[in-house]
């Protein structure tokens, strides 16, 4: 039986929960897509594709390949987390335009709430998804 050492165990374990957490990302990601009133369904490809990649890796992850699991830890960490406090602040972003769309009360659109999407997952800037467009 092999030996391992706690702090490898650590490692090895923290490495495959960041590569869990980066393809749960990707699953969201996807999800958030295919509700879409007009689902993209080559950047919904391009996500799969990622999140099969991620499974594949962590599928051939093995507990002494010291290298590969701090490359991990460290470059998909900081991934999960840019994107986590990135999700945050468009998610308040748009909470704020939602409680001020209600209490001047309006209510927003199945497009109003696609556009959200769109700016909460990242697709578009602030900027954007503050544009007001007129009907024709």
């Amino acid at each position: 039986m092999e030996k391992w050492t706690q702090d490898e165990a650590i490692a090895f374990e923290c490495a495959r929960e960041a590569i869990t957490d980066l393809m749960a990302i990707y699953t969201r990601r996807i999800a958030d897509e295919s509700e879409s009133s007009v689902p993209d369904a080559n950047l919904m490809a391009e996500w799969e594709a990622a999140r099969d990649k991620l499974a594949d890796e962590r599928a051939g992850l093995h507990v002494e390949y010291h290298a590969e699991i701090a490359r991990i830890r460290a470059e998909y960490g900081q991934i999960i987390r840019t994107w986590r406090a990135d999700r945050r602040r468009r998610e308040d972003a748009v909470n704020f335009a939602r409680a001020s769309i209600s209490l001047e009360g309006f209510q927003t659109s199945k497009e109003d709430e696609d556009h959200a999407r769109r700016f909460i997952n990242g697709e578009i800037e602030l900027v954007d998804f503050l544009k007001v467009e007129h009907a024709a």
